[in-house]
């Protein structure tokens, strides 16, 4: 459906638009809350205010948990250019489990009487977590802030970031939002009335057919900003995919938690991960950073200067090509070994295994026996043992996102591709994301590694960005040793089933022959 544009409004470019505006979000300490303030602030310094929520801590103030905010690397390109403008950011006290966000009286008129845009990215993305805190966490917060935003006397947009996985159930998923598996409201109620263990007897009854909590609480959200937005607040919402750290903007790499995917990607180049349960075969969908990002401002103007506010747009953030660049063992492979870690185990190679069975031996072989005997050699020498609790989190890690890595979704993006197509030219350089989509040939595909991989190493495993010729060189002879260490066990191991089993067996038909 192609979109109507207020003709007085169309005229504002993306950065004109956000002249003198304050803007609430959500999440601000989060990986994506954090690059959009940059990006807000470096882009659009027109901003009025950023007001972000920030949950309080003990012996330490709000503005100094701020402050502490920006002490990194991603920051320092808005740095250089004015150090000053950081000043726009205030903190506000809250927590997105309480009611009304836990705002004080004072801090709720502050931001109704001065937000016009509103971004809701905070939630719990734990897959694991109980049915009590996701819809606490992802449900009921969102009513409290779509009930913040429309007490807001100067409201333009109120964006919901939600995530395509979400409608797991589906084969192909449109840029729409489809009817929830639960009323959102009943969800809430029974959430406040009952306990942690007794909601939990009834979590997999509630969430089926999806995954985990998180994405069962994601879907009825996406219903309650259809149920509370339309016809009433102007509101639009992005879901992305699985989001890999920052192309290029404002440095290539930019990553600064271990969800999802990274974990496993850090493990394998580590040559800690050695076994995998997955379907190499599927190609799972991921998007950068700063595309999300980029694709949250232009949305947000995009809705602003429709003509018609009582449309809720959906946008799939998501790749639209037949590209896995955390799963391309090969080549995944070979970037690590033109980048090798400071410290490693074993070289990185990770076997992908679908049959459970299959998987379960392989577990046991290569990481639960390891651990025991590395743990064991750690507690001999007085060391703390950890590697068994390690394989323990990277087992339970690789279970959850299991179901994420065994099936191929088809995620339609004509909105979302519609987002570059509706930008001025005074817009492209900054916002344009068509170079940060994700690639889909040979050559772009090894770059999106090589800045996957280089951001693991530079912000995650903090050890610098690139590896230099000796310790290139000394990986490459260790992988060797490795290799021939590995062939020389397997043979061993084949010698013993083939000399023990097979042989005695062979023997003993060859003398029953023999007797006849």
């Amino acid at each position: 459906m192609p979109f109507l544009f207020d003709q007085k409004k169309s005229v504002m470019s993306v950065t004109q638009f956000f002249e003198g505006k304050s803007i609430f979000i959500t999440g601000s300490s989060g990986f994506i809350g954090k690059v959009l303030i940059e990006k807000l602030l470096r882009t659009c310094p027109g901003i009025k205010n950023i007001y972000i929520l920030i949950r309080p801590k003990k012996n330490k103030s709000i503005q100094e948990r701020v402050k502490t905010m920006f002490d990194v690397p991603l920051f320092d390109k808005l740095k250089k250019g004015n150090n000053d403008v950081l000043n726009k950011v205030l903190g506000v006290p809250g927590d997105i489990t309480q009611l009304n966000l836990g705002l004080g009286e004072k801090d709720t008129k502050t931001i109704t009487d001065n937000v016009s845009i509103i971004y809701h990215i905070a939630a719990s993305v734990r897959f694991d977590d109980f049915l009590k805190i996701a819809i606490t966490t992802n449900t009921r917060s969102t009513r409290e802030i779509i009930t913040l935003a429309k007490q807001c006397k100067t409201l333009d947009v109120f964006v919901y970031c939600s995530t395509v996985y979400c409608n797991f159930e589906k084969d192909v998923i449109e840029e729409k939002v489809y009817p929830a598996k639960q009323d959102w409201r009943m969800a809430i109620e029974l959430a406040e009335k009952y306990d942690e263990m007794t909601l939990q007897v009834l979590t997999e009854k509630c969430i089926h057919p999806l995954p985990n909590t998180y994405t069962y609480t994601k879907g009825l959200t996406e219903q309650l900003v259809i149920d509370l937005c339309t016809n009433q607040i102007p509101a639009i919402i992005v879901r992305p995919s699985i989001v890999l750290p920052s192309f290029e903007d404002p440095i290539d790499g930019w990553v600064d938690n271990f969800n999802g995917p990274m974990t496993l990607n850090l493990l394998a180049g580590k040559g800690l991960l050695k076994v995998l349960k997955a379907d190499e075969e599927i190609a799972h969908d991921h998007v950068f950073v700063d595309n999300t990002v980029k694709v949250l401002l232009i949305a947000t103007w995009k809705k602003s200067v429709q003509a018609d506010t009582t449309i809720i747009e959906v946008y799939n953030n998501a790749t639209d090509v037949n590209f896995s660049p955390l799963f391309d063992r090969e080549v995944g492979n070979k970037v690590v070994s033109k980048n090798p870690p400071e410290s490693y185990l074993w070289y990185a190679y990770t076997e992908f295994i679908k049959n459970p069975i299959i998987f379960y031996i392989g577990t046991l072989f290569y990481h639960l026996l390891p651990a025991l005997i590395l743990d064991s050699i750690m507690y001999l020498t007085g060391k703390k043992p950890k590697i068994f609790k390690l394989y323990r989190k990277v087992f339970i890690a690789n279970v959850s996102l299991y179901p994420f890595m065994s099936k191929a979704f088809n995620i339609r993006t004509e909105n979302y591709l519609g987002l570059e197509e509706s930008l001025m030219e005074c817009d492209k350089k900054e916002l344009s994301f068509i170079n940060s989509r994700m690639p889909a040939d040979s050559t772009r595909t090894v770059k999106a590694i090589h800045i996957i991989w280089k951001g693991i190493k530079q912000y995650l495993m903090k050890e610098k960005a690139y590896a230099t010729e000796e310790e290139i060189k000394r990986y490459a002879r260790i992988m060797t040793f490795q290799k021939m260490l590995y062939f020389v066990v397997k043979g061993f191991i084949f010698y013993l089933i083939i000399s023990k089993l097979l042989v005695p067996v062979i023997i003993s038909e060859l003398n029953k022959i023999s007797s006849i």
